[in-house]
């Protein structure tokens, strides 16, 4: 069965509908008097289930991001509109290996570098709007939408105007602020990546550092949760090391000069994480930022001011709409995962 889901925000002209196979029936609860049944369904993209059933098992002499929009319009045939597609730097010659339609993109999209954004991992994932095929850094430095401000306390004080509760925070938490062990062994300050070449028998090494690439990043700040001091100590070192073997008679895959960047840029991405629940909002999507007001945890007596981990611009990285029915009606929730790399405050531009 097809199951189509379409719900809105009261006064909001854009709503969210997306169509769904029926995957499995989890639970099926009669009711007390047996006069109905309460069916728990899981339910799958239609795309999803049709990607088991499309191999992509051929050869692509062209850039990656063509090789996505191939795949998407020729193989899976998809409905789903696909605009927001990064160009990706390079021509490849490449065999995908006997992949189902999406794991073949995964497969693509982990060795494609973005063109305008070569130190950013590229992502791909769908929303409300279709399928992205997207850079982290295009993501936050290039909203797509105005860009909404949500509060957590007085808001009267902090949003001037708004009279009602719809951008307060009903409950918030920080999941994850840093952890610096694993970001000294996994690389994040410094790293190494060295490829081997079978024709010339050269290694080339690349050496990162994360003091070396602070305005790569834009949006985040990379020494914003540890002082200068700290990152000259460990800016040298071999925090990790990666080693690959190429072959330079073919063309080039830009990973010695990418990988390592791109492996500090994903986990700075991803060090201060939080969830919060709001009031039900369907203009929120995967992908988007949004921005919070938040105050930091002071006594009574003294001045408010923001939170500077909880507070500024996020990336929507997981959103989850929930509706519940019971004897007053409808009650319409929104629970976001949010990642936001630095503590400044700095606009997203």
């Amino acid at each position: 069965e097809i199951l189509t889901v379409e719900f809105s925000t009261a006064g909001k002209e854009e709503g969210i509908k997306y169509e769904f196979f029926v995957n499995s029936v989890k639970r099926a609860i009669p009711s007390n008097q047996s006069t109905s049944t309460t069916l728990y369904l899981k339910c799958v993209s239609i795309d999803f289930i049709k990607s088991f059933n499309m191999w992509v098992w051929k050869s692509y002499n062209d850039s990656y991001d063509n090789m996505v929009r191939d795949i998407l319009q020729n193989i899976l045939k998809t409905n789903i509109s696909f605009e927001n597609i990064d160009k990706t730097k390079g021509i490849h010659s490449i065999v995908v290996p006997k992949l189902n339609a999406f794991n073949a993109i995964d497969f693509l999209r982990a060795r494609a570098v973005a063109l305008n954004y070569e130190t950013s991992p590229l992502l791909f994932f769908q929303n409300k709007h279709g399928y992205n095929f997207r850079s982290l850094a295009s993501l936050i430095q290039n909203p797509s939408q105005n860009i909404p401000k949500y509060v957590y306390g007085d808001m009267s004080r902090k949003k001037d105007g708004v009279s009602d509760k719809f951008y307060s925070i009903i409950s918030i938490n920080n999941d994850k602020r840093f952890d610096l062990i694993n970001k000294v062994k996994d690389g994040v300050f410094n790293n190494v990546v060295q490829q081997f070449d079978t024709i010339t028998k050269k290694i080339n090494t690349t050496k990162y550092k994360v003091t070396d690439h602070r305005t790569k990043f834009k949006f985040l700040n990379t020494g914003s949760f540890n002082t200068d001091d700290f990152l000259r100590d460990f800016e040298e070192g071999n925090g990790t090391s990666y080693f690959f073997i190429a072959d330079s008679s073919r063309r080039e895959t830009f990973l010695v000069d990418t990988l390592g960047p791109k492996t500090a840029y994903t986990y700075l991405m991803s060090q201060n994480m939080i969830s919060f629940e709001l009031y039900g909002n369907s203009d929120l999507t995967a992908g988007s930022i949004i921005e919070l007001d938040v105050d930091r945890a002071v006594s009574t007596s003294d001045e408010r001011s923001k939170d500077k981990f909880l507070s500024g611009f996020f990336l929507i990285v997981n959103l989850r709409h929930q509706i519940t029915f019971d004897t007053a009606g409808p009650h319409y929730t929104t629970y976001c995962t949010l990642a936001k790399g630095d503590t400044s405050n700095e606009e997203a531009t």
